[in-house]
């Protein structure tokens, strides 16, 4: 039986309904998260970051893009927030202040679709329809005063928009997939191809998960895959949603009505879904809740164009999931 909403799934608007004042134009299309803080981008150039505690404002609206923010990162450790638009700019922000710390003006020739932020904040991977991935390192004789990123390497060799990519925790390779379903492992020593393999679809954004050795991929054709990185295989294939999953994030474990390997999948068909492991075989994941987005933004169930999700975000240690799309507010559900 397909799971359903419940009355205790109530959201909490970012946003409040009657907080107009620091709302972004229309659209939210990507999302950043830190222990404290959520941080949301939009069209014209909006990027506003979120007390987690408070759902109000940190600073004033950070300005320095003109086109639409489609891609967000974030490194606590560095304490830097890094953001790309549709212009190809990328920007370096403090995440404490808010305030502008470089701006890289056409780092690419075409949209930047993803951003990819190593845990230490020294390298930036980003992603753009113009099929390459770039390689930004901060410069080594910058002081804390004077943070630099310099292009280190592009990744040259997909064939389609580069949807997405994911660094290394040693910061040594890096994954990308591209839309005409191609996935890389690259060498980011030599900027070499280490491994090629074709998927089964495009994916939106991707997780690593089980020490780096496989990925949670949130796949075109309204699918959420887990992928061996040393081979290539699917090994499930989670089947659920009716239209594009453009997120998706797998937890080890946590103490509530989520509690033991848990994924959380969100979707443009407005909903947020909730798996776990059960049913015939260790690798069969079945759906324990469904979050509609669009209730809680106020949009009709029978509109498949309305109530799109665009982007998500998982607070692990607050229990939290945060999504942004087709609205000018954040929805947050507590899991």
């Amino acid at each position: 039986m397909e799971a359903q909403s419940s009355s205790v799934d109530q959201p909490t608007l970012i946003p409040e309904f009657n907080n107009n004042a620091e709302l972004h134009d229309r659209y939210i299309y990507a999302l950043a998260s830190t222990s404290s803080s959520i941080i949301s981008s939009g069209k014209g150039g909006s990027i506003q970051m979120w007390s987690k505690s408070t759902l109000q404002p940190l600073c004033n609206p950070l300005s320095y893009h003109q086109g639409t923010v489609t891609a967000l990162g974030v490194s606590e450790t560095a304490g830097l927030v890094f953001s790309g638009d549709t212009k190809g700019h990328l920007a370096v922000w403090s995440l404490a202040s808010g305030q502008l710390i470089q701006g890289i003006a056409q780092a690419h020739d075409d949209t930047v679709l993803k951003l990819a932020v190593s845990g230490d904040g020294e390298y930036i991977l980003s992603t753009s329809r113009d099929r390459s991935v770039k390689v930004w390192h901060r410069n080594a004789g910058a002081s804390d005063r004077r943070i630099e990123f310099e292009l280190k390497a592009e990744l040259a060799g997909h064939q389609g928009a580069v949807l997405s990519a994911l660094v290394t925790s040693d910061c040594k390779r890096a994954v990308s997939i591209s839309g005409d379903k191609v996935l890389k492992i690259w060498n980011l020593e030599t900027s070499q191809t280490e491994k090629t393999f074709r998927l089964a679809s495009g994916v939106g954004k991707l997780q690593f998960i089980e020490g780096e050795r496989k990925m949670l991929a949130a796949c075109s054709d309204s699918r959420v895959r887990i992928y061996s990185l040393e081979n290539g295989e699917e090994e499930a294939c989670l089947n659920g949603h009716t239209n594009v999953v453009k997120a998706a994030h797998m937890i080890p474990g946590i103490n509530t009505r989520a509690s033991g390997e848990t994924i959380i999948s969100a979707s443009y068909d407005g909903t947020v879904r909730m798996w776990k492991r059960g049913g015939e075989g260790q690798g069969k994941w079945r759906t324990v809740r469904i979050l509609s987005f669009k209730h809680a933004i106020g949009e009709p169930d029978f509109n498949p164009q309305s109530g799109r999700i665009f982007d998500m975000v998982v607070d692990e240690k607050e229990e939290y999931v945060y999504a942004c799309g087709q609205s000018s507010r954040i929805v947050r559900w507590h899991l």
